[in-house]
This record gives structure tokens, sequence and C-alpha cells, in this order.
């Protein structure tokens, strides 16, 4: 407690941070929770008997998810894969589960695996934090029984009041003792919580990381099936729900123990008449169960479509850039829109069933109460009903009332839980790839790579396979892997790697690998790390890598040099640039196999030239590793040691150039075939002239050797063949000349080379990247005004004077049983048995009236809220996605996808879902406060004098609270985004971590940043119980006074003790429950706050004025800059400065209006180009772009998606 005061403290002197809360108890850390989680799996698999397919992999002797080990094998019978060895998916199925012919289109198998699948992960999370749950269930257990001890104190309270039994002094016993039971219940009540909430908390963390390791061992075939946007949403949303449910759960034994409980002590209070009562109850389960079958269906449903929804958002963020240059913002912000516009149907039919809920938990004590009542009034038509048997009974179904109250709560909770259940479970049963598939052994064995009747595919129902596969690769070779398109390259370096499923045969590597892919995978980082790598740094290598690469002129082009950010999917960086580094990142690595798709695709002959000379070939920096690259440069073939060639997924020919040459084959034709394209591009474009002479005299072989081969023996043909590839060896290249490099001979003085960098020196380290903004203080007025305008002013009027109605028709109610039971006729027997019963029907006819008045405004005010709360999510959510969508380029550069998609997906849920309960809570709760502190004080006023200290105590304990308890909210957000980001990154880059070896390293690395996140939320939970201890103190009194002052007012009934005392106890639960939601509504507005941040992006230039260009515009494509300067945003300085050029019409025209060719320097230049072309970049001076020369600037410039949609973009 201690602790928790100084944190307390610290939060209301000032903003929190990270340095003052204490450090993550061990116990909590993911390392020991994911343990945990780890071994119940085992546990489970131990005891799991064989059965179909899925079933066997439960039987694995590991979980494979965590410790990347293999299992013993399963073998299916029946199949082709039957010899397979399957690595152990983490809940079912393996790879070649998906050969049992229709066993996912059997709906009812179907049913019955995705059944036990959810049962499953429900054991694995009992047996690994079942202890602490049932601890706070027993602490929960403790506080139900101490809470009917209110009623029986309230009946001794009220009979001393009336008889006088014992002496007085034994009233201010009952008084102290209703006090000290108040206090020790809520010990154990903040206990219960305090545990079930620290256990939610682990289960989250073990299934995020679950998750987070499921997917980088997904299969390629469940990789395509799932998208980042579908398991960021299991990550985001379902891991939460199940978190939230854990605050939740008791209620599914509490609530049948309370009405249990409660029932048995009203029958030895009423005795027969509650039978009624109860029956009435029962009679509502039926609806419960309809209610909670429907809303679990709708649930699934909602989350399909919120799946949907993230997917194409996700979709279209990654591909902002594209759209805004064809400007399809609007195409694909209705195809969003659409797909919300059905999941906000779905969520208005739960909006129904929540208000149908509403109404009907809120109305059944009520109902429960006066059908108890009118039953007692006809059994026992001339009995009394005195003060004592009204409001105990009262009492009782008062505390009744809250739990019962948040049944649809509860249900609501838990059918979300369990939909999220079984879509975690499904995730974690899909196929994983085996990471095994390439057998990796110490490389004193023979060959480096070896491939041993090899059959590959990515989907088994797919027709394309790589067959026959068969090679032998020696250590220090140079391969290249040649063919045509759609040949196999690409995937025949995929199954050296492991990621194709391997059908037949065997693969083996010897060393470590290192790999390159054809699009470049970066993170977002700075440009060393990303070529460390997690490696520790060794300056001299790392500057050969840079020097190899070709990559000095850029580092020093960048602002900070090594230490500049590198946007997220290297935004920053141009495609060539992207591929240098990726390329330096696996030459620093060091490996022992480099396999490279298509290295040099992306970058200009004379770096192609450069980085072939000093990292590829054999005199380069790798020279003494294997090298296996796919390539179209055909120019660099006589280089290569091996060649594979491939066709229609078989390889039809090995050898060196000179052997493949001999045979004129397959290879000869499609070198001629690839040597012709070459030639006919390098007249048009301009080539450098050594690698354009070898490809001239290549062309004049490969044609003397094709036309040669049919007229000549073939001894003839190897000798001629011999002689002219001695020529090409020898003259046809430089590499083996003493020529100057690529960065010798690049100036950085050169036309665009003096605008590069903008006089940023090395030193100053700007980042890309900004740090997610973080408000401190109050919640601002603006954030309440922006959901209350969301909801509709008039709207919330009638909200609240609807639920105000239903709150003084329930005092109403009770003042006039108050009066029914004081009536001195009554109570001193000078009615006639007739004249009795008259008065009890008149009194019995007024209650339920009052409650048929209660049952009106509680249904307008449950349809109203819950309806307009709804619309409320879906115009932020709409304003939210127009306003991003409306964002320059520079928003999308600066702030990473991962925490934009957590607006998308987290906070956008909060609103869907959790605010709206949250607020229905809060309305109930403040009214509860209000009309008990309004009783109490009219029946007893001298305790008025005491409620204004209390009053100033709860104020001041709520003033210490909120602060530090809203920077918590903030700072766990902000440090929630983080997880995401990593985690898109991760997904989208998975392929390249494997190959690296790097799958530990990253899974800590997300460990490390959910441990980050977990101190900001562990130490809001306890300061949620630091406040919940206080508030109930407060409320104690509150009781204790009421009592107190009861007793000390002369001539007090009974009933209006009884009323006062019963409001009073039921102030306990609705202080308890409003420091809850008080809090709950401070933590979750942040998410209002969140989504209104993003309201205020800085936007672009209007898509539509009033001004308009002619449909047939632009007639001449005419481009003109001048003296134009452009930074990626405005505080950042220039990359480029005073730059001035003209594109006149016709001007490399290839059959359209404007085609702009901007050759490539290899530096940011051209990227920027293309930048200002397309007004992607921040213009820092000089006049804009013109599209032809016939219309107005304003017009012209394509700010407009009337104009930028006219002109064309190819981009690399």
């Amino acid at each position: 407690m201690s602790a928790n005061n100084r944190l307390i403290l610290t939060g209301y002197k000032k903003p929190l941070t990270a340095d003052d809360l204490w450090r993550l108890n061990p116990r909590d850390s993911s390392d020991v929770v994911v343990g945990r989680f780890t071994r119940a799996w085992r546990s489970l698999l131990t005891k799991t008997k064989r059965g179909d397919v899925r079933a066997n992999a439960y039987k694995s002797e590991n979980v494979g998810l965590y410790d990347g080990r293999q299992s013993n094998g399963i073998h299916i019978t029946g199949t082709t894969l039957a010899h397979r060895q399957e690595r152990t998916p983490l809940l079912g199925k393996s790879s070649s589960s998906r050969q049992k012919k229709n066993l996912d289109s059997d709906s009812e198998h179907s049913f019955a695996v995705n059944r036990r699948t959810s049962c499953s992960l429900f054991k694995v999370l009992a047996r690994a934090f079942g202890w602490e749950v049932l601890l706070s269930y027993l602490c929960k257990l403790v506080s139900d029984l101490l809470q009917f001890s209110g009623p029986f104190l309230l009946k001794g309270l009220i009979l001393q009041v009336q008889n006088s039994t014992y002496p007085q002094w034994f009233s201010y016993v009952l008084a102290l003792t209703l006090l000290l039971a108040s206090w020790v219940q809520t010990v154990f009540y903040h206990q219960h919580y305090h545990f079930a909430m620290t256990s939610g908390l682990r289960m989250k963390t073990a299934l995020m990381s679950a998750i987070y390791k499921k997917s980088l061992r997904l299969d390629t075939h469940a990789q395509r099936s799932t998208t980042t946007g579908e398991v960021v949403n299991l990550m985001a949303v379902d891991c939460q729900r199940i978190q939230d449910v854990m605050s939740y759960t008791f209620m599914i034994w509490s609530i049948p123990l309370q009405i249990g409980i409660a029932v048995y002590l009203l029958w030895i209070t009423i005795g027969l008449p509650v039978i009624s009562g109860v029956a009435l109850l029962v009679l509502l389960v039926p609806f419960n169960i309809l209610m909670a079958y429907n809303q679990g269906r709708l649930q699934r449903e909602n989350l399909e479509w919120k799946d949907k929804r993230i997917k194409m958002t996700s979709e279209v963020l990654s591909g902002i850039k594209v759209l805004k240059l064809y400007a399809w913002e609007e195409s694909f912000q209705d195809k969003i829109m659409e797909i919300r516009r059905k999941e906000v149907s779905v969520l208005t039919k739960l909006a129904w069933i929540n208000a149908f809920s509403i109404f009907l938990w809120t109305c059944a004590p009520y109902l429960v109460c006066l059908v108890s009542f009118a039953t007692y009034v006809v059994i026992y038509p001339g009995e009394v009903l005195t003060a004592d048997m009204a409001f105990v009974t009262l009492s009782l179904f008062n505390i009744l009332q809250f739990p019962i109250s948040f049944i649809p709560e509860m249900v609501s909770f838990t059918s979300q839980a369990a939909v999220s259940l079984h879509r975690i479970g499904r995730y974690l049963c899909e196929a994983e790839i085996d990471l095994r598939e390439t057998r990796t052994f110490p490389d004193s064995r023979e060959f480096a790579v070896t491939i041993d009747k090899g059959v590959f595919t990515w989907d088994p129902d797919a027709s394309f396979k790589l067959t026959g596969i068969n090679i032998e690769i020696p250590h220090g070779c140079l391969v290249a892997v040649v063919g045509p398109v759609g040949s196999g390259k690409s995937s025949l370096l995929s199954a050296i790697l492991g990621e194709m499923d391997r059908l037949q045969g065997s693969v083996h590597t010897s060393g470590s690998i290192a790999y390159v892919p054809q699009n470049p995978w970066l993170q977002n980082c700075s440009l060393r790390d990303n070529i460390l790598f997690g490696t520790s740094l060794s300056q001299k290598r790392y500057s050969k890598v840079i020097r190899a690469c070709a990559l000095t002129q850029d580092v020093e082009a960048l602002p900070g040099g090594h230490d500049a950010e590198i946007g997220e999917k290297g935004v920053n960086l141009s495609g060539g640039q992207k591929q240098r580094v990726s390329m330096a990142r696996a030459m620093y690595s060091c490996a022992d196999i480099h396999i490279m798709d298509d290295p040099l695709s992306a970058v200009d002959a004379q770096v192609g030239k450069h980085i072939f000379k000093h990292v590829l070939s054999n005199k380069g920096l790798l020279r003494s590793k294997t090298r296996i690259i796919s390539t179209h440069s055909v120019h660099w073939l006589p280089l290569m040691d091996k060649i594979i060639v491939m066709d229609q997924g078989r390889i039809v020919e090995v050898g060196s150039y000179l052997e493949l040459m001999r045979r004129v084959g397959t290879f000869t034709s499609f070198l001629q075939t690839n040597l012709r394209i070459a030639l006919e591009t390098s007249e048009e474009e301009d080539v450098d002239p050594e690698i354009h002479a070898m490809t001239k005299k290549m062309w004049e072989h490969v044609e003397s050797v094709t036309s040669q081969s049919e007229g000549t023996s073939g001894d003839d043909v190897v000798t001629f063949h011999n002689t002219r590839l001695l020529k090409i060896d020898e003259n046809s290249t430089s590499l083996s000349q003493p020529t100057n490099s690529y960065e010798e001979r690049t100036s950085p003085t050169g036309s665009l080379g003096r605008t590069v960098g903008g006089g940023v020196g090395n030193g100053a380290v700007i980042r890309l990247t900004e740090a997610e903004a973080t408000e401190t203080g109050t919640v601002k007025l603006s954030v309440f005004k922006s959901y209350i305008r969301s909801v509709g002013v008039c709207v919330t009027c009638l909200i609240l004077i609807a639920y105000g109605l239903f709150q003084a028709s329930s005092v109403l109610a009770n003042v006039e049983l108050s009066v029914w039971t004081g009536d001195d006729k009554i109570v001193g027997g000078d009615l006639t048995e007739e004249e009795l019963i008259s008065k009890n029907h008149q009194y019995l006819t007024v209650y339920g009236a009052l409650g048929a008045t209660q049952a009106l405004f509680i249904f307008i005010y449950a349809c109203v809220a819950s309806l307009r709360m709804v619309k409320a999510s879906a115009i932020l959510h709409a304003s939210m996605l127009r306003r991003v969508l409306g964002a320059p380029m520079a928003f999308f550069d600066s702030t990473p996808l991962g925490r934009i998609v957590n607006r998308f997906s987290r906070d956008i849920e909060t609103l869907d879902n959790q605010l709206p309960q949250i607020v229905f809570m809060l309305i109930t709760c403040v009214s509860a406060v209000a009309a008990t502190i309004l009783i109490i004080c009219v029946d007893t006023p001298w305790f008025a004098a005491v409620m204004v200290p209390l009053f100033i105590a709860y104020l001041a304990v709520q003033r210490f609270f909120v602060p530090s308890s809203r920077q918590l909210k903030r700072l766990e957000a902000v440090t929630r985004s983080p997880i995401y980001s990593h985690f898109s990154e991760t997904l989208s880059g998975c392929h390249v971590i494997r190959a690296f070896n790097a799958v530990g390293r990253f899974e800590q690395a997300s460990l490390d940043k959910i441990d980050k996140n977990q101190v900001f939320y562990f130490a809001g939970i306890t300061a949620n119980r630091w406040l919940g201890v206080w508030i109930e103190v407060i409320s104690s009194l509150v009781v204790f006074l009421s009592a107190i002052f009861s007793l000390l007012t002369p001539g007090l009934s009974a009933a209006t003790l009884g009323l006062s005392v019963t409001y009073a106890l039921q102030i306990t639960q609705a202080l308890k429950w409003l420091v809850r939601t008080m809090s709950d509504i401070e933590t979750n507005v942040v998410s209002v706050e969140r989504v209104q941040e993003y309201l205020h992006v800085p936007q672009e230039a209007p898509r539509r004025t009033s001004l308009r260009p002619p449909s047939d515009w632009p007639d001449a494509g005419e481009i003109k800059v001048t003296e134009y300067s452009t930074s990626y945003r405005p505080e950042l300085p220039p990359v480029l400065k005073n730059i001035s050029f003209t594109i006149k019409a016709g001007e490399k025209d290839h059959s359209s209006p404007c085609f702009l060719h901007v050759q490539r320097f290899e530096r940011q230049s051209d990227l920027q180009l293309h930048r200002i072309i397309f007004n992607r970049s921040w213009g820092a001076g000089g006049r804009s772009v013109v599209y032809g020369s016939s219309l107005p600037e304003d017009i012209c410039h394509p700010h407009t998606s009337g104009c930028r949609s006219q002109v064309v973009s190819i981009q690399s």
C-alpha cells in the first residue's frame, strides 16, 4: 500500500514517466509467464489421445512453437505425404492435414474440431493460471458471504427500534459491526480483483506471445490465408477480450451462489411468497439463453467483418503511396466504409439485444420484489407487511440488483471471450512450416547445399510444383539460377531455405545462411542497425561492407549518416538503396551460404557492375562463400562457376557456362532470347559501354553456336566453343582489370549530387519516424464534447432525462414501500381485515404503477443509448478514416503502419463495445449514489453535516487518483503501439528472419516490448485497487453514520430507518462500481482522445476544387520545375535544393501524354524528383510543378484527384 501511495502522490505532483514506476515483478515477466504456458501445454499434450489427423498433432513430445525443435513425426497413411515428418503446431494440424480429402468441407467435422480447439486452449490456460484464478474466487466467496451480513444487521436495527428488546448500546454495537464487516469485505473484494486482473494480464501476455511465435512459423499456405490486419486483430482485440473477461468470470458461479443464498434468506424472512419471485427469475432464464445465443452468433459475425475491415485498412495503408499517385483514396475509402457499414449493421443488432437485456435485468429485481409482495398480500391477507420484512427483503434484492443487472455485460463479455478464444485457437491450429525441412550440418560436409529427389509445392492443391530436383553445390561455389519468368527460380531458392512444403526427397545445407530477397525487407531503425541485424559491430568489417555495396555516398547524403533512421518499409530510400542495404546485411552476417533472389534487379548497370566485382564475383568479398543467385542479368553468366537452368518447375540443365554452351539446348535458347532483349533495350537507354560490349560479344557467340550446331560435327563445335569462350573471358569483362570503382567515379558534386543532403552533416541525426504523442494532464473537455457531438447533444439530454426519470420512479417506489410498512393504522392494528386488504391492495397498486413507470423510462433509455453509441462510433471511425487517407505522405513516412492500425483496431473496438458498456454502468452508479445521498439526507438531516467532509474526502481521493490513472492509461496505450508495429514488421519479413536464424531474437524483442507495456498496465491495476479500498472505506463510513444518525434521531420510525440504511447499504456497491467505472471512463475515453488526435492530422490540398481542368487535359505533357526545394516534412531540412528542369512535350514519349523517365543516380535524388512531381513532398521554396502550359498553375498542379488521376507513374 505504501508503494501505491508514493505512486499516486507522484502522479498527482507531475505526469508519470517510466522512471517513476517500479520494475515488473519477475513472476509477471513474459519469460516466466510464457514458460508456464508452455509447460501447461506440454502437460496437456501428453494426456491427449490420438484421434484424427489434427488430434494426432496434439500428441507431439514438445510444443514446437516455443523451442523450435522437431517432433518424432506424424505419419499419414493413404496420402503422398506418408513419409514426411511434420512440425507440431501449437494447437493442432500439420501442413499435411490439408491433404485430407474434404476435411475442411465437412461442416460437422469442422464444428467438432473447432469445439475441441477452444476447449483445449481453455484447458491450457486453466492449467497455467488456474491457481491464481481459484485464489481470486476464494476471496470473492468470502466477500459475497460477508455482504449478506448487512441485511441481517439491518433487521436487528429495525427490530431494536421497534421493540427495544436490548439495551441502547446494543444498537450501536450492531452499527459498529456493520462498519467492520464492510471493511473486511472490502479487503477480500479488492484482493479478488487484484488476483483476477493479474491472471487476465498473464493470460493476455501468454496468448500474445503464442500468436507472435506462431506467426513466425506459419507455412506459406496459412500465411496467404491470413493477413497482417487479421493477425494484428487477434493480438489487439481478441487477447484483450480474454483479459477483460477475467474480471467477470466469477459471475458465472457468484451470481447463482448469491441468488441461492438470497432465496434462502428470503424464505426465512417472508416465507412461501419468495417462490413466486424465484419462479419469475426462472422464467427469465430462457430469455437470457436466447439472448446469449444470438449475442454469441452476432459477436462471431461482428469479428468476421472487423477482420475484413482491418485487413482492407491494412492493405490500403500499406499501399497508400500507389493510391495517392492514382487518386484512388476515395474509391478505397468507399470499399472500407462498405465493410464498416456491414459491421455497424451487426453492431446495431447487438445494440438491440443489449438494450432488451438492460431493460429485462434492470426491471427483474423490482418485478421479483413486486411479485413477492403481491403473493404475500394474497396468501396472507390478514397479515401485516412489517418494516423488517419489507426492507430486509428489499435489501436482499438490492444485493442481487447489481450482479443481476450486470448479467448482460457478463453474457456479452463471456460470449466475446469465447469467440476470441476460438479464433485464437483456430489460428494456433494453422499448419506450421518445418524449420528442419532444411537440415543444417557442420560445414565439414562435402557440399554446401544438397537436394536429393526433391518435390516441393507452395500449396498441395496448386498445379505448380518443383519436381525432380537434384542438385549438389560445393562450398565456395558461385551459382546462377536462370530460366524464363515463372520457371521456378525463386521457388528453388525458397525450397533451399525450407519455405516450401517438401513432398518428397531431402534438403541438406552445411553452414549458416544469409538471404537477400527480391523485394527488400528493412526494419524501422537506423541504417547501421539494419545492416548489423542484431550482431555486434566490427568497424573494419562494417566499412568494407559499406564500400563493397556502394553505400558510401548514400550514407554521406542521409541526414545522420549511419545513424539515419530508415522509415517503415524503407520509405525514405530508393529501390536500389533498399536492395543494397539488404545485400549489406547479408554480407555483414558472414554466413557460409548466401542466397540472393535477383539482387541486381533494382540497381543500374554501373552499380551492378561495382557490386558484382566487389561482392559477388570470385574476387569479391564473398569469394570464399557459397553464393546462389537467381538473375536475369545474363551478361554475368560467363563468370559463374555453375549455372542451373529452370523451366516449368524442373531443372533442365546444370553446368558451367562452357558446358551448357556445348550442349546447345534450353540454356542457349534462353540466352539467345534474353540477349536479344538486352541489346534492343541498350539501343534506347544509356547502358554501361563495357556491359554493352560484353552483351554484344555474347550475342555474336550464341548466334554462331546456334547457327553452326545444325551443320557442324560435335567435336568441331566444342573446339569452336572453347576458342570463343576464351575470348569472352579475356576481353569482354573488365572485372579482372584494375578499373575505378563506381564510388570512385561518382562525384558528390554532380548535378543532382549538389542538392542531396541539404547541408545536413552526419552528426545531425534526424528521426524520420516520430515518437507517438502522449497527452498529459486531464482529458480535455473537447474530447468529451467530441463524443457527445457524435452521440448527439439532444439525444444525450434525452438519455440522461430518461434515466433520471427512471431513478426518480425507483426512489418514489421505495418511499411508497416505506410509507406502506410505516402506516400507523396498519402497524397499530386499527384496521379490520377487509380494510387491511383494501389498504394493502391500494399500496400494492401504487407500487406496481411506479414499477411500470420505471420499465417505460428504462426501455427508452436503453434503446436510445445503445443505438446512438453505435452511431457515434461509426461517425468517429468514418471521420478518422477520411482524415487519415487525406493526410500527406509525410504523415505516413513518419508514422509506423502498426500505430495507425492500432487506432483502427483497438481504439475503434473500445468505442464499439467497451465504452458503451462503461457509460451504462457509470450512469447507473452515479444515479444510485445520488439517490442514496438524497434519501439519507431527507430521512436523517444530521447526516448532511458529515456528508460534506465525506464528500470532500471522496473528491480528494479522486483528485489524487485520476491524474495517475489517466497518465498510466496513456503510457500503456503508447507502449502498446510498438508491440503491434513490431508484429506487423515481423509478419512482412518472417522469411528473412527465418533465413538468418533470428527467430529467437525477434521473439525476445517482442517479449521485451510486452514487458514494457505490462509495467504500466500492472501499475494501473494496483492504482485502481488503491482507489477502491479508500472509496469503500468512505462508503462504509456512510453506512455506519447513516445507522448512527438514524438511532440518534428522536421519533424516527422503523420504516424510515429501514429505508435510510437500505439505501446506505446500497451505496457500498454503488460507490464500489462507481470507482471502477469512473476509472474505466477516464482510461477508455483516451481511445476517443486518440481517435480525435487523428482527426487533426495535416491534410493535403482539397481533392476536389471548383476549378477543374478540361476533360482532355493534359493535351501536352510538359513538366516545369523552377528553383524548387523540398523536404520530407516541414521541420526537416531540404533534401533537394533549388531544382530546376523542363521536360517538354514528347520527350521520352512512349504512347502516353507524358512518360517521365528519371535516370537513376542511386541516391535519394530520383526518389525526391518523383515526389515533387506528384506533390508528395513538402515544398520549401520555388515554383511548383506544372503539367502543360495552357492552364493556370493552381489548377494543373496535381493536388486534386481530378489532375493527379490523369498522370501515370511507374516505379520500381
